[in-house]
């Protein structure tokens, strides 16, 4: 659907039948795999994050939302902690002790421990609901299918009850819930590389396919495998291109993660169970977010912004009714914090007279990071007239707020638009399937396809026998990549119209076609077509208009860097 040409080659012949390889088979599994997971409303993720020398394991259990919003449980040595993330940052409510184990002080534990607190999205290694927002995750599962090379395929295993087949891409283990007979799951033994008798564990001990094994399709009864043989007639035509095998969305069970082998160095694995949340249980965590956000993240604090009172705090001016306290404030970021545009802080002054409690106040400021502010605050009292001297002080105690007003109703709207897309999402499931496809594209071409899609470039999404590149938000895709802007020319009229060798080549009525089926398919749903240039998607645009094509709305979106 990009507009490459698709270069034929021939099956292996297997008892006389074309079939797949193994290592392509498990790829299409894994792709419907890694569509399966992206399409999902969310996941629940139960497993372990490690350093490098294992001597420090975080436990999670975890509810994430397909676009990155999440709660849930995080455990270090035995301290259960209570985990939210939205829109990019991150909020702890954890008991004191590790707030001192993190190096805070004393008096600042106890005041984190009190409510939920902002947190480095970092802290723990992982940003849970960034690297981990399952549309995104899905995207990394294959790193190998970039750089060309082949997968690992280990032996099936059982995880949380379902047969599950380890695939090795890169730096990611995915284990994938398999069918039984299923023919990625048969071994193809090789005198140089026996297939082990005991289930191997990835990453780092899982058996290569031996080069150029093969086996039989899936619909084949269990056996031994014969070598590989092609026609021996070398005038015989080719065979017929293997048919695709039916599209079966296997699940993601498990993701093991070596991060020695990715940017983030500073972990050793990640082993996590995953399952689908359902579109239920993800409009339970969205709503109990909602809660949250209204409540709890109005009073949280920042965990990574710390005050000082600059001099002494002024009293003036002061009498036997009534005293002014002024201070100025500044602030220091930890250098492992975000880096926020504004601090905003809550000044709680305390007043004594004697000694004793006479009055108190709050005020709110905002300064820049690393910067000061200065506030007072008045209090009203009555000095006893008996002719001796009275002391009045006053303590003041500063509080990073990590929310404001304004950026709680931002995140309550994310949160609402995330339960809008929801509903997409799910009626996304009742007017189509995805299938795996092989266009033979470009590198370019599929990099730009999956930019649209948002979904690995080797599948499709099929409605009424009619394929897509893909579907989101309510709206079927397709993609355009970069080159189409060669297949017209502007005249001296201001007219785009077909070059005369793409027209007499027959694929101009191709894309024409292309466009009528979509339409005639989508029965009244909306398409858009993503164009990669915008010289070409201006032609399309009017050339549909002048063929009579009604119902594809053109958007030029470049590729990205």
């Amino acid at each position: 659907m990009i507009g490459a040409v698709a270069v034929a080659t021939p099956p292996l012949i297997v008892d006389g039948s074309p079939t797949q390889s193994r290592e392509s088979i498990a790829r299409e599994q894994l792709i419907l795999a890694q569509v399966d997971m992206a399409q999902a409303p969310g996941q629940r993720f139960v497993g372990t994050v490690s350093t490098p020398s294992g001597d420090t394991t975080v436990s999670i259990d975890l509810q994430i939302s397909s676009a990155g919003l999440g709660m849930g449980t995080i455990t270090l040595d035995g301290l259960d902690m209570q985990y939210l993330g939205v829109d990019g940052e991150s909020f702890l409510r954890a008991p004191e002790p590790f707030w001192r184990y993190v190096g805070k002080l004393p008096s600042d534990a106890k005041t984190l421990s009190e409510q939920w607190a902002k947190i480095p999205s970092d802290l723990f290694g992982l940003d849970f609901t960034t690297d981990l927002a399952p549309s995104k995750l899905a995207l990394a599962l294959d790193p190998n299918e970039e750089t060309g090379e082949p997968l690992t395929i280990g032996e099936p295993t059982d995880v949380d009850g379902l047969r599950s087949l380890p695939i090795t891409s890169g730096n990611y283990t995915t284990y994938v819930a398999i069918e039984s007979g299923s023919s990625a799951t048969e071994p193809t033994p090789s005198p140089a590389s026996p297939v082990p008798s005991s289930p191997v564990r990835p990453p780092h001990s899982l058996a290569p396919v031996p080069p150029g094994a093969s086996t039989p399709p899936s619909n084949s009864s269990p056996g031994p495998v014969r070598p590989a043989m092609f026609d021996k007639d070398p005038g015989a035509p080719a065979p017929p291109p293997l048919p695709p095998p039916p599209a079966r969305s296997g699940k993601i069970t498990r993701i093991e993660i070596d991060h020695q082998k990715s940017p983030k160095r500073s972990l050793g694995t990640s082993d996590l169970n995953t399952s689908n949340l359902t579109p239920e249980q993800t409009r339970e965590l969205f709503g109990e977010m909602e809660r949250h956000g209204r409540t709890d993240l109005v009073t949280s604090v920042d965990s990574d912004v710390a005050f000082e009172t600059q001099g002494q705090v002024e009293l003036a001016p002061c009498g036997p009714t009534s005293c002014v306290a002024n201070a100025t404030i500044s602030n220091t970021i930890a250098g492992a914090a975000d880096n926020p545009k504004s601090i905003y802080a809550t000044v709680d002054f305390n007043f004594t007279l004697d000694g004793a409690p006479v009055g108190s106040c709050s005020q709110q400021v905002v300064m820049p990071p690393n910067g000061s502010s200065s506030t007072s605050c008045p209090v009203t009292y009555s000095v006893p007239r008996d002719g001796r001297s009275h002391t009045t002080a006053v303590t003041v105690r500063t509080t990073a707020r990590a929310m404001f007003p304004e950026h709680i109703e931002q995140i309550l709207r994310i949160i609402a638009a995330n339960g809008d897309a929801l509903r997409a999402v799910t009626e996304a499931q009742k007017i189509g399937e995805w299938v795996p496809t092989n266009h033979g594209q470009s590198k370019r071409a599929a990099v730009y396809q999956s930019q649209i899609s948002g979904l690995p470039a080797g599948v499709e999404y099929e409605v009424n026998g009619v394929k897509f590149d893909g579907y989101g938000g309510g709206v079927l895709l397709d993609a355009k990549g970069l080159g189409y802007s060669t297949f017209f020319e502007l005249g001296p009229d201001g007219q785009y119209r077909p070059q005369g060798w793409y027209k007499n080549s027959g694929n101009y009525d191709k894309l024409l076609t292309e466009a009528r089926n979509q339409v005639k398919a989508a029965d009244g749903r909306p398409i858009e077509w993503h164009i990669a240039e915008e010289f070409a998607a201006n032609a399309i645009r009017q050339l549909f208009e002048a063929e009579g094509i009604r119902g594809v709305t053109i958007v030029f979106v470049p590729p990205n860097p």
